[in-house]
């Protein structure tokens, strides 16, 4: 199985690929519900600078009262880890993911610990793996996304 590294290149081969815009048209808090919510959530999460908080209330606001918010958990947007440290991001938008990690993906977790890190980091110099287009020497677990396939894109 080849490894996806869901950087621009990869976004923009399956953009060209399908003959539709290179990136998402409504990646931003008043066109999208999933952005919207990523980029809350990355702030709140204080990996991603300050708004202003009425501005943020209002859109929450807004989008809680449309269709298209999540009714279920499993289909927010989440942030996960112990203590101050967080490890998982569940349902991201690919755009916001890639604004703030440089990859375009719904999920990332890191890994668990550093012996983790260090095994992981260990097979790939074993293996003579390249560490420019590896997400693995930074992320136990990527899952690549575009905005052709992302659920809330498709009801927009």
């Amino acid at each position: 199985m080849k490894q996806v590294y869901p950087d621009i290149e990869w976004y923009g081969s399956i953009s060209k690929g399908s003959a539709s815009l290179p990136r998402c048209p409504h990646a931003d808090v008043y066109r999208c519900p999933r952005y919207y919510q990523s980029i809350s959530m990355l702030k709140n999460a204080g990996i991603v600078n300050k708004t202003e908080h009425v501005v943020t209330d209002d859109i929450l606001a807004y989008w809680e009262k449309t269709e298209l918010w999540p009714i279920v958990k499993e289909k927010s947007v989440s942030i996960s880890g112990s203590g101050d440290e967080i490890m998982h991001y569940a349902n991201l938008c690919p755009e916001a993911a890639y604004s703030i990690f440089g990859l375009f993906a719904s999920h990332l977790s890191r890994y668990e610990n550093e012996i983790d890190e260090d095994n992981a980091l260990t097979l790939f110099v074993n293996f003579g793996r390249a560490f420019e287009k590896d997400w693995r020497c930074n992320w136990a677990y990527v899952k690549e996304l575009h905005y052709l396939e992302c659920y809330v894109y498709s009801l927009l």
